[in-house]
């Protein structure tokens, strides 16, 4: 119960007990039945006192409830806040290091600029004394240049009024140039329209020279299909031919006479090329063609191996030729020439390469 309650419970008692007093001394009763009453009133009083007592001790129970419940939310309170002073003082502390750090960085940055900034301003200091210097010497410079120049004006003036005096004389004497003199000049002239002559002459007989070793190529070119043709229509080395009913016959070697001919022939005409001009369509076409015939070959096994320009040692299996060479170091020796290919069968040599050897010296 709250205090309300007890209070309207005590006032009513009160005017019960008023009200029996007055009507008391109104009428007047009997002893027993006023301690009827008085009992009634001492029981009332008595069941209000307990009554009473319970609401006091419910009360002090709800106070101590609420008193414990209060402790418990302040003791949480305390606790939060002892965790929030931890915090803070635990961040305070990351923030004062943090800013001890940044503050020995920013210092050490600041050191290290002041000697970049020192080392540029003596770095300045020093070009601009080597500065002045050699603006001092450059003026110098051009004072002396200046004297010199004036020196070759004056030697220069003298050297024109030299070559006046010198020309007048010239033209003295051409003036006495005698008639012999003359036939000499046009001596030379002539001779120099022979030379002229025979230059142009040279070039158009090289010019047919050209021509012809191109015919020439052109037939022996027909002349190499035809035997490339042959070829084909030969039987193959590697077929044995059997007959019914008889052993086999034993491996025969096969016949290279006419591949090594078409290779030599190949080689050769590659040779007279080098001489012909590279950037002519006919060449590009001959080169195609001789291309063309060199995959015939390896189609049938045979292959040419390719030396030219290639270092030369004792171990090759070549027939050498050697020529000393003085635009080549001392000791190198590279092949520079191919006279006959080394030709090769199934990866086994069949005939080996005559070449010629440039030799340093």
């Amino acid at each position: 119960m709250n205090k309300k309650h007890i209070t309207l419970q005590i006032t009513l008692l009160l005017w019960v007990t008023l009200s029996s007093g007055c009507s008391y001394f109104r009428m007047p009763k009997d002893i027993a039945q006023i301690n009827n009453e008085t009992s009634a009133i001492q029981k009332e009083l008595t069941d209000l006192k307990s009554s009473m007592d319970d609401n006091t001790r419910e009360l002090n129970a709800g106070i101590q409830a609420d008193n414990d419940q209060l402790k418990d939310e302040i003791s949480s309170i305390n606790k939060q806040l002892d965790e929030l002073k931890a915090d803070s003082a635990a961040q305070s502390q990351k923030l004062n290091a943090d800013i001890q750090k940044n503050d020995s960085q920013l210092k050490e940055s600041f050191s290290a600029l002041d000697e970049k900034i020192g080392g540029l301003n003596d770095a300045v200091q020093a070009d601009s004394n080597q500065l002045k210097k050699e603006t001092a010497a450059v003026k110098e410079q051009l004072g002396s240049l200046k004297s010199s120049l004036d020196a070759q004006n004056q030697k220069l003036v003298a050297a024109i009024q030299a070559n006046n005096n010198q020309a007048e004389n010239y033209s003295a004497v051409y003036e006495s140039m005698n008639t012999q003199q003359l036939y000499w000049i046009i001596a030379v002239l002539v001779l120099l329209v022979g030379v002229a002559g025979a230059f142009f002459l040279l070039k158009n007989k090289m010019t047919r020279t050209a021509n012809t070793l191109s015919s020439e190529l052109i037939t022996r070119l027909e002349e190499l299909k035809t035997e490339i043709a042959q070829l084909d229509t030969t039987p193959i080395p590697d077929q044995k031919p059997e007959s019914k009913g008889l052993p086999p016959a034993p491996d025969a070697e096969p016949d290279h006479s006419l591949p090594i001919k078409v290779c030599e022939e190949i080689q050769r005409m590659r040779n007279r090329m080098k001489y012909m001009d590279q950037g002519d369509q006919a060449t590009k076409v001959f080169r195609k063609r001789l291309a063309s015939l060199e995959e015939t070959l390896n189609e049938r096994g045979y292959e040419m191996v390719n030396l030219e320009n290639t270092p030369y040692n004792d171990g090759m299996t070549v027939k050498a030729n050697f020529i000393s060479d003085e635009n080549m170091k001392k000791g190198e020796e590279i092949i520079t020439r191919v006279i006959k290919p080394q030709i090769n069968y199934k990866d086994v040599l069949i005939q080996a390469a005559e070449v010629e050897v440039s030799q340093g010296v």
